[in-house]
């Protein structure tokens, strides 16, 4: 039976005004994005070029209190480069760490000592973060090609050739998936943060075609950064904000997928914690609407409207189901009281 009209226009003057609540909301939480940073890198066509010459291909590894670590990572890094590319003088290892004070100076300063080429930049201000740390590795970097990955050894650094051979073959930017084709996680990785990293993965999916848009293992060429868009390091997902920014989503052809098996971390600690749960969110929010734009908002705007509409039929449905229901079990009740 149709509804009469002013019922059915009442209804949707309130989800009107119901809408307004979360969409005013998400305005205030992403007002102060910030325009963000222009891409800064290394300047080669200066006095500055002569450290350059012979390096193509750099890692760049933020890291805090990692110095248990880093000096497996490296090694294994220069032995996976020298078996597969042939030649690891060409490769730089470059560690941004927030001023640790757990040793990794030391570390570092010992593996040079050793032959390794590794570059340490030990930040002592009050910018901290992974993202920061990762656009100050590629101010520092080198070399034409940059792989991003974490200093915990959850990114198996046998996998870094397969990124620069990516890249070589006209890949600009190419990111590790651990849910693409022979992809893997670590068996003992506990079920809580398989979870987390699930529904992050669903939340971001709708803005990249990637299969693994939460990956911290990446890389991307000098040139395609320098083309950027301005960089907002905002929480610990800098490779979905890359991968936005650059507009590489937008050039398919040019976007390759590595597959490898997602380690456990076996010294140190996670440093996952809910701020940067609640950061990804906020980063996650901005994004959204850095790619909607204005008229973006607008269906935002039409789509909250239809859920609250949707929401207030389904309520009033429901409240007259429940009424009936209530007057036939009063009947039947009454009923049996009479024949008694």
């Amino acid at each position: 039976m149709r509804e009469p009209r002013a019922k059915s226009q009442q209804r949707l003057r309130t989800a009107g005004a119901l809408s307004l609540l979360p969409f005013l909301l998400f305005l205030f939480l992403t007002t102060g994005y910030a325009s963000g940073r222009p891409p800064l890198v290394r300047d080669h066509t200066t006095a500055n070029h002569q450290t350059h010459v012979g390096i193509e291909n750099s890692v760049i590894v933020p890291a805090y209190h990692e110095a248990e670590n880093i000096p497996v990572l490296v090694r294994r890094i220069f032995a996976a480069v020298e078996v597969e590319l042939a030649d690891a003088s060409r490769t730089e290892v470059v560690i941004v760490d927030d001023d640790s004070k757990d040793g990794t100076i030391e570390a570092v300063n010992v593996l040079r000592a050793q032959g390794y080429n590794v570059v340490l930049v030990t930040r002592t201000g009050d910018e901290k973060g992974l993202s920061s740390a990762v656009l100050r590795g590629f101010q520092e970097a080198r070399g034409e090609n940059w792989v991003v990955m974490d200093a915990d050894l959850q990114h198996p650094p046998e996998y870094v050739p397969a990124f620069f051979k990516a890249m070589s073959a006209h890949h600009s930017f190419v990111i590790g998936t651990r849910y693409g084709p022979g992809g893997a996680v670590d068996k003992d990785w506990p079920f809580f943060r398989r979870l987390m990293s699930s529904v992050a993965r669903s939340l971001a999916r709708p803005l990249t075609a990637t299969s693994d848009p939460m990956s911290g293992f990446f890389g991307l060429t000098r040139d395609l950064y320098m083309d950027s868009k301005p960089i907002n390091p905002v929480g610990f997902k800098i490779a979905l904000e890359l991968l936005l920014k650059t507009g590489v989503e937008k050039h398919p052809h040019e976007l390759g997928e590595v597959s490898y098996a997602f380690a456990k971390r076996t010294v140190g600690a996670s440093k996952l914690s809910s701020k940067t749960i609640i950061k990804y969110l906020y980063h996650l929010a901005n994004l959204y609407r850095w790619q909607m734009g204005f008229f973006g908002l607008i269906l935002l705007e039409g789509l909250l409207v239809g859920i609250c509409w949707a929401g207030l039929y389904a309520i009033e449905v429901g409240s007259v189901f429940w009424k009936g229901w209530r007057r036939r079990e009063l009947r039947r009740k009454e009923k049996g009281r009479l024949e008694v």
